[in-house]
């Protein structure tokens, strides 16, 4: 199930009942996606939420307490300049869609009244929270949406606010009986009548269309053309009676649990194809959203912090594991320093000879076949230095040698720790657990 226009418009009710004429006293970003704005009106305290975090866009009252960064971020700095004290003076859902805008009465700089708007697009990874002024032009939004990500619709700053596309879908509060059946005339007959009610109205979701269905005894998988002027009435007259349910607010809120006692899904009204389903019925759409996203938005949460933690720690372990292959090849070259030794001893012993082309040939002496060996030589240097050069890269490796043990054994430890760290990530199941864990790392 999802939140389409037929919530969104009991919402947009229950919003307009309580908050008109309320004044806002604070603004919080909780997360990145979500705002909390704090409304006194009519005697009452309100928390408003708005959320465009893409799995549980939404917004309502609600009474979860959410913890607030210790910096705000931008976004919520910019609410709070332009909109705290300001009075809300009017809450409307835009053309029956899932968009939502509340209108602020604001003092500027210089005391001056002026008008601005906080619009709210519930579209799935589309959503966004975006704020205008009085005259549709974008002061900022939460997810800023430039002509190389969409070259349909931009959100950016300074730009006109434009309504998200619709398709033509009609508004179902204005369709007349005349209206309704001309569209199925017109309709495609090959066309499931399931996919024509939410492809053509708007605010209708599969969800409504499929209730439909159940309430007219259709198959889903009707086509329009197969059905007769007596079933297309009868689907006009559940079509209209839902209609007038929602144009006189009668609204029943209620989550919806499968055999095993899960969460299956929420709506606003009594889903008769879900009869058999328990159900737990709530007052309000805020009480409603506050205890099926309590659990869902936690786990949302955690899943989002595990997956950073995880990539940054894997990322990690790839960093350490390139760098002991690093150290290891280091490891070999120091382990093979003690030809330079040799040379340095060669060269001692054979400080009577006269170099050829900055090279010496001289017997090896550790070599049981005596076999000869050319010595590479610092032209810029006598045969005295550059034995001591050798010495002194001999020494340098044999120390190095015994540092890149401690170093590999340091960085191998590292790579087991967080391997460790990762499986107990994996079992986390609450952010106390992530916190715990994310202390550790950066202690």
């Amino acid at each position: 199930m999802s939140l389409d226009g037929i919530f969104l418009n009991s919402i947009t009710n229950d919003l307009y009942s309580k908050l008109i004429g309320g004044r806002v006293d604070k603004i919080h970003q909780p997360d990145k996606n979500e705002i909390v704005i704090s409304i006194r009106s009519k005697g009452e305290n309100f928390k408003l939420l708005i959320t465009a975090i893409s799995s549980s866009p939404r917004l309502h009252l609600t009474n979860v307490i959410r913890q607030n960064p210790s910096e705000p971020p931008m976004f919520c700095m910019l609410l709070r300049k332009h909109l705290t004290g300001a009075h809300i003076t009017d809450i409307k859902q835009i053309n029956f869609d899932r968009i939502v805008e509340i209108s602020f009465e604001c003092r500027d700089e210089l005391g001056t009244t002026v008008h601005k708007s906080l619009i709210t697009e519930i579209m799935g990874k589309h959503s966004n929270i975006i704020f205008i002024n009085e005259n549709k032009t974008i002061i900022d939004s939460m997810k800023r949406i430039a002509e190389n990500v969409s070259s349909v619709r931009q959100v950016y700053p300074g730009l006109k606010y434009v309504i998200p596309p619709n398709s033509d879908k009609l508004n179902p509060l204005t369709v007349t009986r005349e209206l309704f059946m001309k569209e199925i005339e017109s309709a495609n007959k090959g066309i499931y009548i399931y996919n024509f009610l939410y492809k053509n109205f708007l605010g209708f979701s599969p969800f409504i269309s499929r209730e439909i269905c159940y309430l007219t005894n259709l198959n889903e998988s009707a086509y329009i053309g197969e059905l007769s002027i007596e079933k297309i009435e009868e689907i006009w007259t559940v079509f209209n009676k839902i209609i007038n349910k929602i144009k006189s607010n009668d609204f029943s809120y209620n989550i919806y649990y499968d055999e095993n006692k899960n969460q299956y899904g929420f709506y606003c009204m009594d889903v008769a194809y879900l009869k058999d389903y328990d159900k737990k019925s709530f007052t309000s759409s805020g009480e409603l959203f506050d205890e099926y996203y309590y659990e869902l938005d936690n786990k949302n949460k955690i899943n989002q912090r595990v997956a950073s933690l995880i990539n940054s720690i894997n990322t990690k372990i790839n960093r350490d594991k390139k760098k002991v292959e690093k150290q290891r090849t280091e490891l070999l070259n120091a382990e093979n320093r003690d030809k330079y030794k040799i040379y340095g001893e060669l060269i001692l012993a054979s400080l009577h000879k006269t170099p050829e082309n900055h090279k010496l040939t001289v017997i090896n002496y550790y070599d049981p076949e005596q076999k000869e060996i050319t010595i590479p030589l610092d032209p810029k240097i006598n045969l005295s230095l550059n034995s001591q050069k050798f010495f002194k890269r001999y020494n340098k490796l044999k120390k190095a040698e015994e540092e890149l043990e401690k170093l590999i054994d340091s960085t191998l430890s590292e790579i087991s720790y967080l391997e460790n760290i990762l499986f107990s990530i994996e079992e986390c199941e609450t952010t106390d657990d992530l916190n715990d864990i994310y202390s550790e790392l950066i202690a």
